[in-house]
């Protein structure tokens, strides 16, 4: 349904093993787990229009972006935002397109119990 630049996922609850049916889902770029967000498609629209929408990236606030981000691209982490021993002092990444984000994503999704 919708991403972040940092490859973070937003996605409708379709099934229910996670929060409620309908809601929005959350999968955060450091992380294999969906989060229920605990808000509906409307309110979830809402707040992408006005509301807080930083709180989602500020844990990384240390990356230096030198260049603006387009809609169409989300970055790509040379060692990933999940591993747990990667370090914020060395870290490299790029801009790459949203959808090969999307697919390298589910690839790892779908290969999780």
């Amino acid at each position: 349904m919708a991403d972040d630049i940092l490859g973070g996922l937003f996605g409708i609850n379709s099934a229910t093993r996670i929060g409620k049916l309908g809601s929005i889902l959350y999968l955060p770029p450091d992380s294999y787990s969906w989060e229920d967000l605990g808000v509906g498609h409307t309110a979830f629209l809402e707040w992408s229009m006005n509301g807080d929408t930083e709180m989602f990236s500020k844990k990384y606030d240390y990356l230096k972006l030198t260049e603006a981000v387009p809609f169409n691209k989300t970055l790509n982490f040379t060692t990933p935002l999940w591993v747990p021993e990667r370090s914020s002092t060395n870290c490299s990444f790029e801009q790459i397109d949203s959808k090969k984000s999307h697919l390298m994503r589910a690839g790892i999704l779908n290969q999780l119990p």
